[in-house]
Order: C-alpha cells, then sequence, then structure tokens
C-alpha cells in the first residue's frame, strides 16, 4: 500500500493528531508514511500553510527524512534531535561549559543556523558568546580552500564552496573569465548598453544586462540579452546548463 492511500483511509485520524498539537513528521512515523504526503493532506483542508515552500530533507543527527523550508539552511535537525540537542545544552550547569561547547561547534565548522538549532539560542546571542571568546565572526563557518585560478589558499563559507568555484579576488575571477569564456567587461559600456535595453524592456532593480559577444563595447542591441539577477548571470558565464535570459535582443531584430 502507498503513502498516498494510507494517509486517505486514516485522514480523519491525521487530522484528529494534527489539531492535538502533533507534529506532521510525527503523524508520518506513526503511520510509516513520508512527511510530504501529510503535508499536503493537511494543506489540501487549509490546516498547513508554506508547503510549496518545503522540501524533504535528510536531519544531520539520526538521518531520517523531514519537511523542512526550502530557503533555509541545507543542514537541518527534525524537531525531536533539535529539541533533544537544546535539552542536553540546557543540561550544561556551567556558563563556562555552554561557552567550550559553543565554541567546539565553531571550530567544527557548524554554520549559525545549526548552532541555534542544537542550542536553542538565537543569532544575536551566538554572536556575543563568539565576541567573547575573542573569535572571528567572519571566519564562522568556513573553510579552507584554495583559489580556482591561482591556487592561492584562502577562506570561504561552506555554503560558497560546494559545487562553485572560488577566487581570492576580483582579477582571478576576470582572469578565469578570460580563460573559459570571451567576457571583457567595461563600465561604461555596460551604462550604455542598460540605456539601449530600456527602450524595449523595462529593468528592474537586480536584473543584468549581458554582451552576448564578450565584448563590453559593444552595445549593438542585438548583442545584448537580459538575466533576472547576478546569480543567472554567473552561472551563464559558468556555463551552467538550464540557465535562460529573461530577454532577447537578437528576437527584437529578427
Amino acid at each position: 500500500m502507498n503513502d498516498a492511500r494510507v494517509v486517505f483511509d486514516n485522514y480523519q485520524e491525521i487530522v484528529s493528531l494534527h489539531k492535538k498539537s502533533v507534529s506532521p513528521s510525527e503523524i508520518a512515523k506513526q503511520f510509516n508514511v513520508r512527511p510530504l504526503v501529510v503535508y499536503q493532506l493537511l494543506a489540501s483542508l487549509g490546516m498547513m500553510k508554506h508547503v510549496e515552500e518545503s522540501k524533504e530533507v535528510v536531519c544531520v543527527t539520526c538521518r531520517h527524512t523531514f519537511l523542512h523550508r526550502s530557503y533555509t539552511q541545507a543542514h537541518a535537525l527534525c524537531p525531536a534531535c533539535k529539541t533533544s540537542a537544546q535539552q542536553s545544552y540546557r543540561g550544561l550547569h556551567t556558563k563556562e561549559a555552554k561557552q567550550l561547547y559553543i565554541r567546539a561547534l565553531i571550530d567544527d565548522n557548524s554554520s549559525t543556523a545549526l548552532i541555534c538549532d542544537l542550542t536553542g539560542l538565537n543569532r544575536t546571542s551566538i554572536w556575543r558568546i563568539q565576541k567573547k571568546l575573542g573569535l572571528n565572526k567572519s571566519s564562522m563557518g568556513c573553510i579552507d580552500t584554495s583559489c580556482s585560478t591561482c591556487g592561492k589558499s584562502i577562506i570561504r563559507p561552506i555554503h560558497k564552496v560546494m559545487g562553485a568555484k572560488s577566487f581570492c579576488d576580483k582579477d582571478c575571477y576576470r582572469a578565469w573569465l578570460k580563460a573559459h569564456s570571451k567576457y571583457e567587461c567595461d563600465g561604461y559600456g555596460s551604462r550604455i548598453s542598460r540605456m539601449k535595453v530600456e527602450i524595449y524592456f523595462h529593468l528592474l532593480d537586480g536584473m543584468i544586462v549581458h554582451h552576448i559577444d564578450g565584448n563590453g563595447l559593444n552595445t549593438d542591441i542585438d548583442n545584448l540579452m537580459v538575466f533576472e539577477n547576478q546569480g543567472d548571470h554567473i552561472k551563464f558565464h559558468r556555463m551552467i546548463p538550464g540557465i535562460k535570459p529573461i530577454w532577447d535582443g537578437r528576437l527584437i531584430v529578427t
């Protein structure tokens, strides 16, 4: 029997448990189904919000799958593990012991969000403890890596290193672009290009005008494209598949 059938056959009991403040993740464990199916049922009954913004992730402690908001950290704790971890933290009787525990998490390159989940503290409290310990805030949640151009050792946040290239400065980034694409940036040409695009397409804040031939001085309308944000623009330069512009000047000419 699949998960949808189990949830459908027991939906009255599931609704009753939810009204008793039993979490959907706990309900899913009780009926041995995926949490997402329980969330979808409750959402269809108007009892849950933001289900479309959630996704299934794996708990970093127990490795069980649970539903988590997609815009939050990649390393998350399920409700049961979060409660257990916070109880253990509160069980530390001295302030020094709690500070040493947080320092160990920081030394282990744990993100601020994960430390908040483990301790029940907010970001401001974590920052104050970190300041008392004399730790550098900018290095929190960072790892040692190397520049993709010159090979120099650098420190970068974990979420910026995973699946992406790292550069020690803008010169190395531009050198990498020059070696792997035809792009040449020019501030004056970019301003002129935006003015020309505005004639045909209204540019919002954050939108990026891209030069197809890589020459920033070539402001011909058939040489311009628009990306929704800088992230898509950089991914396009790095030849990541599936990235498309929201406006293409070549369509105006043709």
